[in-house]
């Protein structure tokens, strides 16, 4: 009888410690794994959250493992730089792509005209007088408008160098949920950027362009995938 008694004494003591503790537990639970991102995702569940993300910035997802946001300053400017690239690359994705599916040349081959003479492939439509120009002069022609392009968003209020409205949304898309829209546009982006690597990558390593090495997948998944360029080479594959 002394045994059951002490028994259910423990165990109302447990209970009421547990009550007492759960609270702070998780409470400190929520402060050292806080989830950013609008559904409380993470970028690897049970990583540690650094402390200058506190899920105010698109797409946060609490990634820093090198700490490089930690200063404010470098946080603003790796933050521009990365819609930046993100924006590139989306419209890269659909350059690379979309004119070869129209059969109008491959990305590879777009810059051969420059140097072994000829006439643009790429993305042209009709016969036209094209003009023979060097590599020299299409990089100080991009040199030139890119820095004047750059040299102008550069005097603008850092909001309005990220994200401009205006002339830059003609849609007016800005007036509905500007927050989901951002984190869609960041989202994509990295995703863009990957992909952009990958087709270069793709390309070296086997020769072929983004829909001619996705046909070759479609056509043999099994012989054509990414282990097997990697483990016998592109030789082995009649690549």
């Amino acid at each position: 009888m002394s045994f059951a008694s002490a028994s259910l004494r423990a165990a109302r003591v447990a209970s009421a410690s547990a009550g007492a503790t759960a609270p702070r537990r998780s409470a400190a639970r929520a402060a050292s794994s806080w989830l950013p991102g609008k559904g409380g995702e993470q970028w690897c569940p049970g990583a540690d959250v650094p402390k200058h993300l506190d899920g105010s910035l698109p797409g946060d997802y609490g990634y820093d493992p090198l700490n490089l946001g930690a200063d404010p300053g470098a946080l603003d400017r790796y933050r521009e730089a990365e819609l930046m690239h993100s924006r590139w690359c989306m419209l890269a994705v659909v350059g690379l792509t979309l004119p070869e599916s129209l059969g109008m040349g491959s990305w590879d081959a777009a810059p051969k005209w420059m140097i072994e003479g000829g006439k643009p492939e790429y993305w042209i439509i009709g016969e036209g007088p094209w003009p023979q120009v060097s590599v020299p002069a299409v990089l100080s022609f991009q040199l030139l408008t890119m820095g004047l392009a750059e040299g102008y968003r550069m005097k603008a209020d850092y909001n309005d160098r990220i994200y401009p409205g205006g002339a830059f949304d003609p849609f007016g898309y800005a007036k509905g949920d500007v927050a989901d829209l951002k984190e869609k546009e960041i989202v994509h982006g990295r995703l863009a950027m990957l992909a952009v690597i990958g087709c270069f990558a793709q390309t070296a390593a086997t020769g072929m362009t983004p829909l001619e090495a996705l046909g070759s997948h479609v056509a043999d998944p099994w012989h054509t995938n990414v282990g097997q360029i990697y483990s016998v080479g592109p030789t082995a594959l009649n690549l």
